[in-house]
This record gives C-alpha cells, sequence and structure tokens, in this order.
C-alpha cells in the first residue's frame, strides 16, 4: 500500500521514538536549570545533546511528519547557551536575571547585549511554537498520548518564563 495512503487511513498515530524521547530529555534539561543545586550535566554536553537531539529529531521527523519536535530542544539549547551568558556575566539563576531589563554592574559593560535580546526572544517564539505545536499534537492523538509532549512544552514555558519576566 502506498504510504502517502496509508498516512491519510491512519490519522491518529503513537507517538514514535521523536515524540516520547525529545519530551523526556527536554524535561530533564528544564529540571537540571530549574534546581541548579542538582546537576545532572554541564551546561556545554547539555547543549551538544539537546542540539544532537533537534537534527535527531529533524531527520526522523521529515519521514514521519513529525519534524515540529525538533524545535523544542533547540529551544532548550539556546536557553542553556542564555543561561550560560548570564553566568558569565556574574548573574545568579532566578526570576529576571536573563536581562531584558539591563543592570549596570562593575565590568560587565552595564547593558544586555544584542545577542542576548536576541536569543531571549529565540527562546520565546520557539517555546510559543512548541507550545502551540503540543497542543495541536494533543488534540489529534488524545490527552493520554499527548500529555507527555505538552507537559514538556509547557515546563520549557514555564521555564523561560522565570528566566526572562523580572520580578
Amino acid at each position: 500500500m502506498n504510504a502517502e495512503l496509508h498516512r491519510g487511513m491512519n490519522p491518529v498515530r503513537a507517538p514514535g521514538r521523536p515524540g516520547i524521547v525529545v519530551p523526556i530529555v527536554s524535561l530533564l534539561a528544564t529540571a537540571d536549570m530549574a534546581v541548579p543545586a542538582i546537576t545532572v550535566l554541564p551546561a556545554p554536553v547539555w547543549i551538544a545533546l539537546l542540539l544532537t537531539l533537534s537534527a535527531w529529531a529533524a531527520r526522523r521527523g521529515r519521514r514521519s511528519g513529525a519534524a515540529q519536535l525538533a524545535a523544542e530542544p533547540f529551544a532548550m539549547a539556546l536557553m542553556v547557551v542564555l543561561g550560560l551568558l548570564f553566568a558569565h556575566r556574574g548573574h545568579s539563576a532566578g526570576p529576571g536575571v536573563m536581562g531584558l531589563v539591563p543592570h549596570a554592574h562593575p565590568g560587565a559593560g552595564g547593558g544586555v547585549a544584542p545577542i542576548t535580546v536576541a536569543l531571549a526572544l529565540s527562546v520565546v517564539v520557539l517555546g510559543i511554537g512548541c507550545l502551540a505545536s503540543a497542543v495541536r499534537a494533543t488534540r489529534r492523538i488524545g490527552l493520554v498520548r499527548g500529555l507527555l509532549p505538552l507537559s514538556s512544552a509547557v515546563a520549557m514555558c514555564a521555564m523561560t518564563t522565570w528566566m526572562l519576566v523580572p520580578r
């Protein structure tokens, strides 16, 4: 039977390996960033792992129609890079430290670097896109099978909000 015909006849499919692996790794990365006292992996390892996972999900997703799964680990990798930028500048991880509001620090230049703003905006846009994609997928495949991708996207958006919004 033709693959396109078969795909059209079976619109509700169980998530494949990327549909399970991507949300689990994303949730682990989010938890690792949220609780700095418990470090699972160092940030450079997370970045390499997430970028590799993003490439793998994009490649597998082209065949299965789930290429949007690649956006979540890519967004998480950008979030880790953003966290590293602020750790390098002497900020502690916490609410609002990601610098959308300029701060004056000795030796830090006192402003927000354009790359920081670009990274922050990219993470926000990708996070919203991942959440919308997870909601769409959950509506298509059902709440039980879509709960893992949906919870992963919600956790990523919550972490993004926690990092970027000053209190």
